[in-house]
């Protein structure tokens, strides 16, 4: 592919994502209840996954697990929202917060009872 450089901003056009980026597997260090959700949401083209946190069951606030998305593409988000709504469940199990249309992310906490049902789902198990 050819460069294409933007002559205010000196970025490469060629690329083909919102934020000029080109995507990298990366290596990093995730809580061993939730790697397993973060390696499938990331296998969905065109959906990110920047933070996470398997959850505290002791804690006196929320104990849900939570993975902070973004997508490049509305065909990732409808994607995801597609498999949650599939899935069910009870209010608070599935549910996003923090969601921007500017920046394209959210949120997405889920009951720690459900993780390994979601995570079969996104990786065709289930």
């Amino acid at each position: 592919m050819t460069r294409i450089e933007n002559p205010q901003t000196g970025d490469d056009e060629s690329v083909n994502h919102a934020w000029n980026t080109t995507p990298v597997q990366v290596w990093v260090d995730v809580d061993s209840g939730i790697a397993p959700l973060v390696r499938a949401l990331n296998g969905i083209d065109g959906l990110r996954t920047h933070a996470s946190c398997q959850g505290h069951l002791l804690s006196q606030f929320d104990t849900r697990a939570y993975v902070y998305i973004s997508w490049l593409t509305i065909a990732a988000w409808e994607e995801i929202t597609k498999i949650l709504d599939g899935l069910g469940g009870q209010q608070g199990d599935f549910e996003f917060k923090d969601f921007s249309h500017d920046t394209h992310s959210a949120t997405l906490l889920v009951h720690q009872s459900r993780l390994d049902e979601l995570t079969a789902v996104l990786e065709g198990w289930w």
